[in-house]
C-alpha cells in the first residue's frame, strides 16, 4: 500500500545507505544529487512529500520533492526570506522547524506543542501522527502553497552535514499514524546518512572542479612555454581551454581581449551570465578575460558561478598579463640589442671614416692647390685648362665627401647657439629652390609660427634640413609633392620631411642610416646623406624616426631637444 506504514528491515536500510553514498561519489551537481536522492528516499519511506532544509553559513536552502516527481529549489541569505512559506505553517510547527534549523530544538517549550499529538526523540526529531490543517482561505491569503499543512503525519528530522552546515529532513504523509517509533529511528539514521552523502557529494564535486581547474592551468602553462608561438596563436589555444574548466562546460563560452583584438571559444555575444577579470600589463588595463553561460539553469538559484571560478579567472588573467610582459620585454631586448649592434657598427665605421678623412685631406689640399696654380699660368692650352677644371671639381667633390665623413664621425665640434628652426628650414628651401623647381615638384611648407628657439649648431641643422630635402627630391622619380613641417613637442621641436616618392621597402629600413648605403643609381648619391643626418641628430641629443611603405612615399621625423643633449649623454658618447 502506498500510504501504509513501511516495514523496513535493516537490509533495506543498508541498501539505501549504499545507494545514497554511491550517488554522492559520482560528483553530480547539487540539484542532480537532490533530485536522485529524493526519489530514493520517497521510494524507501513511501511518504507523499519530502523537504530538505539546509543552513550553510549565511545561506539557507529549501528543496521540495513530491511523489509525482515535481520539485522546487530556493536559496536565500536570510531565513526571513522564506517567511511567506513559513507563515503558512501552524505556529508550533513553524517554531519547531526554525528551532531545528537553528540548532535549538531541545530548547523548545513542550507546552508550545501540547495541543498537537507529537513525539520528540533524544536526537531532536519531532514527529506527529497528525498535523492540524490549514484552511484554503489562509493558503490563498499567504500567496504560497505548502506541502506541509493538511498532511496526516509529519516528521522533522535533523541533518548534520559538517561543522558549518546543518538542516532538517521533513517527511510528510497523507494518512494519520503513518510514523512509528521504529520507523522514526530508521529515518534518523537515514537523515545522518543523507548528511554524509551531501558532504561527500560536495567533496567529490569540489575535487572534480579542482581537477578541471588544474588541468586548465597546466594546459595554459604548457602553451606559454612555447616561445615559438606568437601572442595571437597562444591566445587562440588558451581560450579553448577555458570553457571545459567551468562547472557547466557544455553551455560555457569564453573570450580573451587584448589591445582591441578578440579571441573566442563559443558564442560570447549571447551570454546571459558572465564574469570577467582585467588583463593588467605594467599596471595598465590592456584587455580582459571573460567566461559565461548562454542560458539559465535551475542550479543558478544562488548564482551562476562558483567562488573558485572567479579566483581561477583572475589567476588566468594574471598569467596572461605576465606572459604579455615577458613577450614585450623580449621584443624590447631584441630591439635594444639590434640598436646596440647598429650603434657599435656605426662607431667603428665612424672611427674608420675619421682616419680616412684625415689621411685624405692633406693630399687633396695639395691636388686642389697645385691644380689651381697651374690653371693660373699663362699660355696653358685651352684643353689643359678644361682638364684642370675637371681636376679642381673632382677635388672639391672629394673634399665635400671628406667633410661629410668628418660630420658623420663627429670629428668636427659643433658650435651651438640659440637658433630658430623655421629660419634654418627657410634657408635650406631657398638653397635647393632651383633643384625642386627644375623638377617641377610641389613644395608645401607647414611651419609652426610659435616654434620656440633651440640650442643647436645652425650649420649642422642646416645640413640636416638640406640632406633630408635632397633625399626627398631624389626619391620622387617624376612629379610629386614634398611637405616640410615644424612642430613644438613639449621640451623639443620636430622637423618633419615627407615625400610622395617610391618609398622604402621594410627590409631596407634598418640599413638606411648605414654609411655608404644607397638605393640610388651610381653617380646620384654617395650614401652618406642620411648617415650624416643621423650623426648630427644624435650629437644634439635627438632622434629620427622613419615611416614608409613601398609606393607610398616616406616621412622622416626629427626630434631635437630645446636645451641640447644631456651633458651626461655627451660625455658618455
Amino acid at each position: 500500500m502506498k500510504n501504509s506504514p513501511p516495514g523496513r528491515v535493516p537490509k533495506d536500510f543498508i541498501v539505501l545507505s549504499r545507494q545514497l553514498l554511491q550517488l554522492a561519489n559520482q560528483g553530480a551537481t547539487r540539484l542532480e544529487f537532490l533530485r536522485a536522492a529524493s526519489r530514493l528516499l520517497l521510494t524507501f519511506t513511501r511518504c507523499d512529500d519530502l523537504e530538505v532544509w539546509l543552513s550553510d553559513g549565511p545561506l539557507h536552502y529549501r528543496w521540495t520533492c513530491a511523489s509525482d516527481d515535481s520539485s522546487t529549489f530556493q536559496v536565500s541569505g536570510e531565513l526571513e526570506r522564506f517567511r511567506p512559506f513559513l507563515d503558512t505553517l501552524d505556529e508550533p510547527i513553524r517554531d519547531i522547524l526554525e528551532a531545528v534549523l537553528d540548532g535549538r530544538i531541545h530548547e523548545q517549550d513542550p507546552e508550545r506543542t501540547a495541543n498537537i499529538p507529537s513525539e520528540m526523540t533524544y536526537d531532536g526529531t519531532w514527529w506527529t501522527p497528525k498535523t492540524s490543517a490549514i484552511s484554503n482561505n489562509e493558503k490563498r491569503r499567504s500567496g504560497m502553497k505548502s506541502s506541509l499543512p493538511g498532511y496526516g503525519s509529519l516528521a522533522l528530522i535533523r541533518i548534520n552535514v559538517d561543522d558549518h552546515t546543518h538542516g532538517v529532513l521533513i517527511l510528510s504523509a497523507n494518512t494519520a499514524n503513518f510514523f512509528t517509533p521504529q520507523t522514526i529511528e530508521n529515518y534518523e539514521a537515514i537523515a545522518q546518512t543523507l548528511g554524509m552523502a551531501i558532504a561527500g557529494r560536495r567533496a567529490q564535486a569540489a575535487l572534480k572542479e579542482r581537477v578541471k581547474e588544474f588541468t586548465c592551468l597546466y594546459g595554459i602553462a604548457h602553451i606559454l612555454e612555447h616561445r615559438d608561438l606568437s601572442l595571437a596563436d597562444s591566445f587562440r589555444q588558451i581560450v579553448q581551454l577555458l570553457p571545459p574548466a567551468w562547472q557547466f562546460p557544455e553551455m560555457a563560452a569564453a573570450r580573451i581581449e587584448l589591445d582591441g583584438k578578440v579571441y573566442e571559444a563559443g558564442a560570447t555575444d549571447k551570454l546571459i551570465h558572465r564574469q570577467c577579470a582585467d588583463i593588467l600589463v605594467d599596471g595598465k588595463r590592456r584587455g580582459r578575460v571573460e567566461v559565461g553561460y548562454n542560458c539559465d539553469r535551475e542550479d543558478f538559484a544562488e548564482g551562476a558561478f562558483l567562488h573558485e571560478e572567479q579566483s581561477l579567472l583572475e589567476v588566468i588573467a594574471r598569467e596572461i598579463s605576465h606572459f604579455v610582459e615577458r613577450h614585450e620585454a623580449g621584443e624590447q631586448r631584441v630591439r635594444l640589442e639590434t640598436q646596440l649592434l647598429h650603434a657599435d657598427r656605426l662607431a667603428t665605421i665612424g672611427q674608420f671614416a675619421a682616419g680616412i678623412a684625415h689621411e685624405i685631406n692633406e693630399p687633396l689640399g695639395g691636388i686642389l692647390g697645385f691644380a689651381q696654380l697651374a690653371r693660373k699660368n699663362a699660355g696653358v692650352p685651352q684643353q689643359t685648362v678644361a682638364d684642370l677644371d675637371q681636376i679642381v671639381a673632382a677635388a672639391l667633390r672629394a673634399r665635400e665627401i671628406v667633410r661629410k665623413l668628418m660630420l658623420f664621425s663627429r670629428q668636427t665640434p659643433p658650435a651651438k647657439s640659440m637658433i630658430q628652426l623655421n629660419q634654418v628650414v627657410e634657408e635650406a628651401v631657398a638653397f635647393l629652390r632651383a633643384r625642386w623647381t627644375e623638377r617641377k615638384l610641389e613644395l608645401v611648407r607647414d611651419l609652426d609660427p610659435d616654434l620656440p628657439e633651440l640650442l643647436a649648431d645652425p650649420v649642422q641643422i642646416h645640413q640636416v634640413a638640406v640632406n633630408l630635402l635632397v633625399n626627398a627630391i631624389q626619391a620622387i622619380p617624376d612629379t610629386g609633392r614634398i611637405t616640410v613641417r615644424t612642430r613644438a613637442d613639449g621640451s623639443a621641436v620636430k622637423l618633419i620631411v615627407e615625400d610622395t616618392g617610391v618609398g622604402i621597402h621594410p627590409d631596407l629600413l634598418p640599413k638606411i642610416f648605414n654609411p655608404f648605403f644607397t638605393t640610388k643609381d651610381v653617380g646620384i648619391g654617395t650614401g652618406l646623406g642620411l648617415s650624416v643626418v643621423h650623426g648630427i641628430v644624435s650629437s644634439h641629443g635627438g632622434c629620427i624616426d622613419v615611416f614608409s611603405q613601398p609606393g607610398h612615399g616616406a616621412r622622416f621625423d626629427v626630434t631635437l631637444p630645446l636645451d641640447g643633449p644631456d651633458p651626461r649623454q655627451e660625455s658618455a658618447s
